[in-house]
């Protein structure tokens, strides 16, 4: 067993007489081993304790030496730390130097007058022991630090705020975070209970107040959680989730709040975004049912008017009217599945405009005819500026005409019928374009003004169908052009007038887009292969073509496709990709081989540049997005055929 290691004291006096005394005292007093090391002067004393590999366990330490006092020798013993190296004693001749020295880091003093065996001995472990309480006081108070960073830390990390209550002197001391929080102010306060809860919305005092009544309730929890709001000083609101934690003092009866902690945390952007959710959910739910209602409407008409077709399929007059009917319902149908798919293109990015010079006076003829059947349908009135046959702008022919068509739509719904809708052109002398479309229709709150552009938003104005994505689409186009769109209205019932201003652009030396054109066929002796898993599409496709005078053979498979075109060698075939077997990819690629001259026309209800990218890679010539109209097949074939006349009649 190894021996107890011996009590290590430093001795730093100057009198050797006097040194020996203390040896001696300490010697007669102590029941432990002791252990001295000597200096006689400050000096020699701090170079012998640096020297050591472990502090000694006390040091004596006279206050008046050659070279120092206790004092300087003690600050060099801290340097700057809270404590020194170890339990320090100074033997001293006076009280006033004793305080002194105490102040300075000492632990202990003893006048050298009063020294005995017993009461030196005393003293040096009372130095000890209080050194050990004031390291132990160090160490507690390091910790608590550690302690309160980390808290801080994890409340900066989190955003909460802390605030302590009071409940005997009815105060809340509130952090700065928290003062800020609350509205009350920017820095560290103490204010009155009241003035916390006077910041509470009206709307949420009832439910607060509750809780705080239960909370105090001494039987209860103590807790509370809750979210509120809180209106600060300048008039803005604040959402607060806020945990409570009360304790009290006293049993039973007596049993009283006395104090409690107060976390709370600003939620005011989640609490923005779960209502602008939640108001996007309900209108996606209501766009959903208006989906429905919209895809619905065209079909009672279609299959009334197919009834009447096959019940009396003579009459020429029947034909004429149902079929018109037939094709506006078609067209109505078409115009939503188009604005959907815009939607959709236009939120991903798929999107690419197809710019060249165009007249204006064209776009807007265009546009209006579109919209024709419905300005005739509700007697609308439509008035149209003079338009400067040489105004032109570098634009994408299609998405402008939308624009412009869309607009103009949107008025004739939103009118009563016999209604006034105008549309103007006029070039501004900056460089752009600004397209007018006014009516005197149902007008648009100031309200709805903010965000008619929003996607599903139709608004409450009695439109008589419609999904509230038109003006979403519209946007997006003009914002793509390079342009803005503005709405302006005096209020509901007083009309409203849509500015659409775009960049006129510079002459690029491409032509004028061409309009459109009728094509008679029937002289031609033109062969035709359309392949679609659904019979009905392929079946009036072949129809159609028939009907034109062309050859055309039908297939329901990419097998079937392939064989056709060996046995037709068509000038064009037409392929729906997603077909069973073989899908119209690998179709393609096969008949490519055998009929290198047939123009491959890919049938898709998809249309990004994405989805024509890889038919082209697969060997398509085109790319036709469904549903084709006869006015899109007529012009295609005849596109087709001018080109590669000289091969038509080539068996």
């Amino acid at each position: 067993m190894e021996p107890e290691k011996p009590f290590h004291i430093v001795l730093v006096e100057d009198s050797p007489d006097d040194s020996a005394d203390t040896r001696r005292m300490l010697l007669l007093g102590s029941m432990q081993r002791l252990k001295f090391t000597e200096a006689r002067t400050g000096r020699e004393g701090l170079a012998i304790i640096s020297g050591l590999e472990e502090p000694p366990d006390c040091i004596l330490l006279d206050f008046c030496l050659p070279d120092m006092n206790a004092i300087e020798i003690i600050t060099a013993l801290r340097d700057g730390r809270e404590l020194t190296p170890c339990p320090v004693l100074v033997l001293t001749g006076s009280v006033t130097g004793g305080q002194n020295v105490i102040r300075a880091g000492a632990q202990d003093y003893l006048g050298k007058g009063w020294a005995t065996p017993e009461v030196l001995t005393r003293a040096v472990q009372n130095a000890v022991e209080r050194y050990s309480l004031g390291r132990e006081r160090m160490i507690a108070m390091e910790q608590l630090r550690e302690t309160s960073d980390r808290l801080t830390l994890g409340l900066e990390v989190s955003g909460f705020t802390l605030a302590h209550v009071d409940y005997v002197e009815g105060l809340t001391h509130l952090s700065a975070e928290a003062a800020r929080m609350y509205g009350i102010g920017e820095t560290e306060m103490t204010v009155s209970r009241e003035a916390v809860h006077a910041t509470l919305h009206p709307d949420d005092r009832k439910e607060f107040s509750e809780k705080i009544e239960e909370s105090l309730n001494p039987q209860g929890t103590g807790y509370f959680e809750m979210e509120h709001r809180v209106v600060a000083a300048d008039g803005r609101v604040r959402w607060l989730r806020v945990h409570k934690r009360v304790f009290f003092a006293g049993n039973g009866a007596s049993a009283h709040a006395v104090r409690s902690i107060l976390a709370a945390l600003d939620i005011t952007d989640k609490k923005t975004a779960e209502i602008k959710l939640a108001e996007t959910s309900k209108r996606k739910d209501e766009f959903l049912a208006m989906l429905a209602h919209e895809l619905r409407n065209p079909l009672a008409p279609l299959l009334t008017g197919m009834e009447l077709l096959l019940s009396s399929p003579g009459d020429g007059n029947l034909i004429a009217k149902v079929g018109g009917m037939m094709k506006r319902q078609v067209g109505q149908m078409s115009h939503l599945i188009d604005d959907l798919l815009d939607v959709s293109r236009i939120t991903t990015g798929k999107i690419e405009l197809q710019k060249t010079r165009v007249p204006l006076v064209l776009l807007i003829s265009e546009a209006v005819e579109s919209v024709q059947p419905l300005l005739d349908q509700f007697q609308h009135e439509l008035v149209q500026g003079v338009i400067d046959p040489g105004l032109e702008v570098i634009a994408d022919r299609h998405r402008l005409t939308q624009i412009i068509s869309n607009l103009l739509s949107n008025a004739a719904k939103y009118t009563p019928s016999g209604g006034r809708i105008s549309v103007e052109v006029e070039a501004t002398p900056h460089g752009t374009v600004v397209i007018t479309v006014a009516d005197n229709g149902n007008g648009i709150t100031p309200e709805l003004q903010e965000r008619i552009f929003d996607l599903f938003d139709q608004g409450t104005n009695g439109a008589k169908d419609g999904l509230g994505i038109g003006l979403t689409v519209v946007r997006s186009l003009v914002e793509m052009h390079g342009g803005t769109i503005a709405v302006r209205s005096p209020g509901k019932g007083l009309g409203s007038t849509f500015t659409v201003e775009i960049p006129s652009g510079a002459v690029i030396g491409e032509p004028a887009a061409p309009a459109g054109e009728s094509y008679m066929l029937s002289d031609r002796g033109i062969r035709v292969v359309v392949a679609d898993d659904s019979p009905s599409v392929a079946d009036i496709m072949g129809l159609f073509f028939k009907m034109e005078g062309m050859e055309c053979k039908v297939a329901y498979d990419g097998e079937q496709a392939v064989e056709a075109t060996a046995e037709l060698n068509p000038h064009i075939a037409f392929l729906d990709l997603g077909m069973p077997r073989v899908d119209g990819y690998e179709a393609a690629k096969r008949i490519r081989i055998g009929n290198p001259q047939t123009y491959l026309v890919a049938l898709s209800g998809w249309g990004s540049e994405d989805d024509r990218r890889k038919t082209t890679e697969a060997g398509f010539d085109e790319h036709m997005v469904k549903p084709a109209t006869p006015q899109d097949l007529r012009q295609l074939v005849a596109r087709v055929t001018e080109v590669h006349h000289a091969t038509l009649q080539t068996p």
